[in-house]
């Protein structure tokens, strides 16, 4: 599987939240995102954030969201 860009990403969401939220969690924890595909059982997708190379949080994306 083919991880998409950051960029495909926010255009998927088409929300400015989107942009604002991931600059803030970057800029307050000194994290990058990493796109890795998650299949948690709740909801699958792709997002990660890691911090010193441990999930720090996942995230999952959705349109309009």
């Amino acid at each position: 599987m083919i991880s998409p860009s950051l960029e495909q990403v926010a255009e998927y969401i088409n929300n400015p939240l989107w942009v604002e939220f991931n600059s803030r969690i970057q800029s307050a924890y000194q994290v990058k995102p990493c796109m890795e595909y998650s299949r948690c059982s709740m909801q699958a997708g792709w997002y990660e954030i890691q911090k010193s190379g441990k999930s720090f949080c996942t995230l999952y994306p959705m349109q309009g969201y």
